[in-house]
């Protein structure tokens, strides 16, 4: 049976923000109550979406990788286009925190689980995504004007994703700067400083908003939530409140030992850098495994202040924040490429998402080690009341008075109306580009 979706509550609202990480960046102040998912999106419940949105998968939300990485599997696809279906490669999958998921299919999810699952749309909800072909793009003074035909909903911020146009620097992920309909066309810029040219070839462009909608019930949470939700305790600092350097509620270096030990998460050991599922071995690659992902809340003694599991260990996590040119790689291919921010040690890295932003790799935007979660709404006392009726949302006691633990299914009925804009912080350091497909995982 799949793990339904359940969130904790992170109230104390007003907190400051952490103390800079090595890139000097500083996350985390939140001025509202929200919640967030208590673990990792799994390969169980990512299963579910493809099965119902995924037949024929025109948007990729199935990566190969999934079933050919032994490190960090967990689906398998059968079938042919039109017709295909998906399943787990194991029982212990299901559990496992799903990986191989860009930022977009990551949206893709969230709508759908706005929407009410099933077959509802993946392309609005929390998110408005907007793909179309394009009819050519030119680069003049450092800015590339692109043309589709019809009018399509983009706005300036939203994130545009381009391929298949030839020319260098017209390809690639960036912001969009203006919007225009003119003729029958939507004509829209974005930054690049390469030299004037002109593309060819046939272009896509895919658009995403660059944060959720007002009304949305669920999301990707923002870098600050997520940063809050993994390190902030209230009562640090004679109660002034503070920040852990780990989401383990701890500042010294985790153990990886599964089970109710406290201090525990799935990252390298510090000693001997053994995984917490095997012993380091230059033989482990993608082709012959093992798979070092563990149970989400597998490592039960490590919880956050909140109540979440594994923010670190398992897979670095998306967040919705955008960076702009000014962060590492945030002007990859000489153009502000929008990239998301990632946070959370990965089974493979003993560095701790306080202290850094992504992974330190060259720009990717999936792979081996990425993941996310979600974050919702709170509930307001007669949503609870009446979803408690209908039996769509449990509310469980939290250690900590005044947090709730929740869980909730595609229909959950949360309040929207006391969540607050996001104020979205655009510098520090950022990772984005192509695959890492198992074959380039470089393990010895």
């Amino acid at each position: 049976m799949t793990r339904e979706l359940e969130f904790v509550t992170v109230g104390n609202p007003g907190n400051p923000d952490a103390p800079g990480d090595d890139s000097g960046e500083r996350y985390g102040s939140v001025g509202y109550t929200y919640r967030i998912g208590k673990y990792e999106v799994t390969y169980g419940q990512y299963l579910e979406f493809l099965n119902a949105k995924a037949k024929s998968d025109p948007t990729g939300l199935y990566d190969p990788s999934m079933t050919i990485d032994k490190i960090a599997n967990g689906i398998a696809r059968s079938g042919s286009n039109g017709s295909y279906s998906y399943s787990l490669l194991s029982d212990a999958s299901a559990d496992l925190p799903v990986t191989f998921v860009n930022f977009t299919d990551a949206a893709r999810y969230t709508n759908w689980i706005n929407n009410g699952k099933g077959n509802s749309s993946t392309e609005e909800g929390a998110y408005t995504i907007t793909t179309a072909r394009l009819k050519g793009a030119v680069r003049k003074d450092g800015v590339i004007t692109y043309m589709a035909k019809g009018k399509l909903d983009l706005q300036a911020g939203d994130q545009i994703a381009v391929t298949g146009l030839k020319g260098i620097g017209f390809a690639g992920r960036s912001l969009i700067k203006d919007v225009k309909f003119k003729d029958g066309f939507t004509v829209f810029s974005s930054a690049n400083d390469y030299p004037d040219a002109v593309a060819t070839g046939r272009g896509k462009v895919e658009a995403v908003s660059a944060s959720r909608s007002e009304d949305a019930r669920v999301w990707i949470p923002s870098e600050d939530e997520w940063a809050k939700a993994a390190y902030y305790n209230p009562s640090l600092n004679n109660g002034t409140g503070g920040y852990y350097t780990w989401a383990t509620q701890s500042n010294e270096y985790p153990g990886n030992s599964v089970g109710t030990l406290p201090n525990q998460a799935n990252i390298p050991s510090y000693v001997d850098l053994r995984f917490a599922n095997t012993p380091l071995n230059p033989n482990i690659s993608p082709s012959v495994g093992p798979n070092l992902l563990t149970a989400v809340g597998a490592f039960t003694g490590s919880p956050s202040y909140y109540g979440t599991f594994d923010q670190d260990g398992n897979v670095t996590e998306w967040t919705e924040t955008i960076y702009d040119k000014s962060a590492l790689f945030g002007n990859w291919n000489r153009s502000v490429n929008a990239t998301r921010s990632k946070h959370g040690a990965m089974y493979y890295s003993g560095t701790p998402g306080s202290s850094r932003r992504d992974d330190g790799l060259m720009p990717n935007d999936i792979g081996y080690g990425t993941g996310f979660r979600l974050a919702a709404a709170p509930i307001s006392a007669s949503t609870a009341l009446a979803s408690s009726a209908t039996n769509v949302v449990r509310s469980e006691s939290n250690a900590h008075a005044g947090h709730d633990h929740s869980s909730a299914s595609g229909t959950d009925q949360a309040d929207s109306a006391s969540t607050s804009p996001v104020n979205t912080k655009t510098s520090g350091r950022a990772v984005f580009g192509g695959p890492i497909s198992a074959a380039q995982e470089i393990w010895p």
